[in-house]
């Protein structure tokens, strides 16, 4: 299981996060940003009743990333990183803009997804489901 964590900013008219994990491969050993060919991302916005994953908010569907900015070459550990000691290699910064008023109601949920296509063909599906605060 990957590790994970994310940190808010609430503000008036956007909410931003922090995400934040440890991206193994097969062999176990942190991801290689030279294996990968793309990062994709999407928000989603999450059912309240039943956490079923609805429609991609409108203008967060299916963008594309820069590898390097998002996957690192090696295992990082600082301030954000709180989970423990060997560290994240993916960080993305996700900042959403003009958001419907239910995502920032507190207890709303919703999940970002990551579609990181490996230079083998293989993808990898990266979700943080989130909770506003």
């Amino acid at each position: 299981m990957q590790q994970a964590i994310a940190n808010f900013d609430m503000k008036a008219h956007w909410v931003e996060a922090i995400l934040m994990a440890r991206i193994v491969d097969r062999a176990r050993l942190p991801l290689d940003p030279h294996t990968v060919r793309s990062v994709v991302c999407s928000v989603y916005e999450i059912d309240s009743f039943q956490h079923d994953v609805q429609k991609p908010l409108a203008d967060y569907d299916k963008i594309v990333l820069n590898v390097p900015q998002v996957i690192y070459g090696s295992l990082r550990t600082d301030a954000m990183w709180l989970i423990d000691e060997t560290g994240y290699n993916f960080c993305h910064r996700i900042r959403l803009g003009n958001v419907p008023d239910p995502l920032r109601t507190v207890g709303t949920y919703y999940e970002v997804r990551y579609w990181i296509a490996r230079i083998t063909g293989e993808t990898t599906i990266v979700r943080f489901r989130l909770r506003v605060n």
